[in-house]
This record gives C-alpha cells, structure tokens and sequence, in this order.
C-alpha cells in the first residue's frame, strides 16, 4: 500500500486515535457464555469482555495515551488484576476521587473501598497477565484508501482498511472483502485487471463505512459527558425501535452502508470531535 499511495498516486487518509489499547486473555470465568460485559473503571477510556474462541475470554481495554503503557501506569501483576476485577463488578468502580487517595496518595488501605464494592471474583492467568504488563500498547489506526487495487495487484484486510477495535469488526471486514475478491477472481467471464475493479468497486464503500462507523462508537463510548448528553436523544430513540447500530452489526445480513445511511444523524458530531483529537501517521515526535 504504501509503494502504491507514493509511486502510483492511490489517495490515503491515515490518521492514529488519541488512545492505548491492549488486550489480556482470560481462562473461563462464571459468565454467560455468549455476553460482551463492559468495563468500568477510572483508570480506563473503554473496555469490552469479549468471548473468546474456544472457550476463556478476551479483555479488551483502551486508556489515554497520555498515561502510559498501562492503564493509570500501574506496572505490578497484583495492581493490574485489582483494577480488572473492579472494572467487571456489576455495581460500578470506586470514584476517581477514591482511586487516586488510595493508590497514588497513600491515604489508608488502598484496597478497603475497592474490596466492599467486589461481587465477583475473576480468575487470571499469571502468564498472560505478566504479558499485558511488558507488551507495547498498541494504538488504533483510521485508514481509508480511494481504491483496493492497483493494476494486477490487490489489498485486503488491514492494507485496505484501518479503524478503530471497538466495535470489533476488523477482522470481520477483511474476511468480508476477501471473500468478495476470491469471487470476482473465480468468474470466468472476467479477466483479471476487470475482477480487479470490480472488487474495489464492490467492497470500497462498505469498508469505508465501517470505518466511519467506528468514529460513532468512539464518540459514545469515549466522548466527555457534553457530547454524550447531545447524542442521548438519539439512542434513546434507537433502542425504542429496536435497531441500534450494535444491533444492527450483530447481524450479517445487513451490509455497512445501510447500517452507516441509517444512522447519518451522528456522523457530523462524530467528525468534530474526531477532528480535534486525531493524530496524524505517522505519528510525530
């Protein structure tokens, strides 16, 4: 991709989210099965409990770049599974007020207030968790390119396409288009530089969308209490009609861009704040 955006003029828009992220595997927990639990915690922007194939779980989580490697630069095992098991108690985390007296002032047992709001306990792997602790975080890319193809060559997956992990669609996107490359390269009827095209054509649109669909998820689940409140009406509505844009994901048989024309109304608020917090790629400094 990026010999074809320098020597042969294909458009990039490249830019890098404002946030780390990581993911830490879990063993199999006392969970439904099949649920997507929230993470809630001062120390976090977002975070999902994602199932895991075969069976355990994923946490997902994202955090301000600004704090380092790790969620509210905690940098012990011990410190890590107490802000995990907190951010997945039903009954919310402590206050940032309480967070920072106990583990950065040292005003009392930085574990009392933590422990009387604990419902759960959450079973880890020290393996994993000493991986989460050394691994680089990573940071998510918002990458649209004009077309997927060039010539006799052909991109897929994350050279075609960049968003942000929150809603979880990366992978699905590439299977996506690479399914609808592997069509138009099995016509008889088409030769290759026309399968080419027909698959940018086909597959462009949606990836993009999907990518814009990200910006919403991002403004939702990552914006201050301002935007939050504005965009409130509207997903109120949303799930009074039973089509939510996450309800709407969880369905395969409904293409990106519908679900992206369906929700337009939040794209412009997105954009703004997307605009002011982006950064560009590579990043500088």
């Amino acid at each position: 991709r990026r010999s074809l955006v320098e020597k042969r003029g294909m458009k990039e828009e490249h830019y890098l989210a404002p946030s780390n992220w990581k993911a830490l595997r879990l063993p199999p927990q006392d969970f439904d099965a099949n649920s997507v639990k929230s993470l809630r915690h001062p120390f976090l922007k977002a975070g999902r409990v994602l199932p895991r194939y075969p069976d355990g779980y994923i946490i997902l989580c994202f955090w301000d770049e600004k704090e380092g490697n790790n969620p509210g630069n905690i940098d012990t095992a011990e410190e890590l599974k107490a802000m995990f098991t907190d951010a997945m108690q039903d009954t919310g985390p402590p206050t940032k007020r309480t967070v920072n007296k106990n583990w950065w002032f040292g005003n009392g047992n930085k574990d009392t207030e933590v422990a009387e709001k604990k419902r759960r306990d959450i079973v880890f792997d020290d393996d994993a968790v000493d991986l989460f602790l050394e691994t680089r975080p990573g940071r998510s890319h918002y990458m649209k390119v004009d077309r997927f193809h060039d010539d006799s060559v052909a991109l897929v997956g994350d050279s075609a396409h960049g968003m942000s992990t929150l809603l979880g669609q990366g992978c699905a996107t590439g299977l996506k288009y690479t399914q609808e490359l592997v069509e138009e390269l099995s016509s008889d009827s088409k030769e290759l530089t026309e399968a080419l095209q027909s698959y940018s054509k086909r597959s462009v649109r949606g990836a993009h969308s999907i990518t814009d669909l990200n910006l919403v998820a991002a403004s939702v689940l990552l914006s201050g209490p301002i935007l939050k409140v504005l965009m409130l009406p509207i997903l109120l509505l949303q799930k009074m009609l039973g089509r939510t844009m996450l309800q709407q994901l969880q369905r395969v048989d409904i293409p990106y861009e519908k679900i992206l024309r369906e929700n337009w109304f939040l794209i412009p608020l997105s954009r703004l704040k997307w605009r002011r917090e982006r950064v560009p790629f590579p990043a500088k400094g």
